[in-house]
């Protein structure tokens, strides 16, 4: 969906305002996504994806993203360093 400068204008200040009438799917798009953020992700040597991300939303912060957050595939550091945890 395209958007005029009025209405982005519009959801942005409602946004900041922490406007109930927004729904989830708008918020969503007018803040940043993993899509456009998320270049390349690597947990130790394996690759992860956008997949392994979920969306928690704050209103100070906007859309921010939680990586391991599967509570029954939690992935595990055993070692210090960026070859052992997340890199992105």
């Amino acid at each position: 969906a395209y958007y005029t400068v009025n209405q982005i204008m519009t959801l942005l200040r409602a946004y900041v305002s922490n406007d109930q009438s927004l729904n989830s799917t708008e918020k969503e798009k007018i803040g940043f996504t993993i899509q456009t953020m998320l270049v390349s992700c690597y947990f130790g040597k394996e690759k992860c994806s956008m997949k392994d991300f979920t969306l928690h939303r704050t209103h100070q912060y906007g859309n921010c993203y939680i990586f391991n957050y599967q509570q029954d595939a939690i992935r595990k550091v055993s070692q210090t360093g960026p070859e052992s945890a997340l890199t992105m």
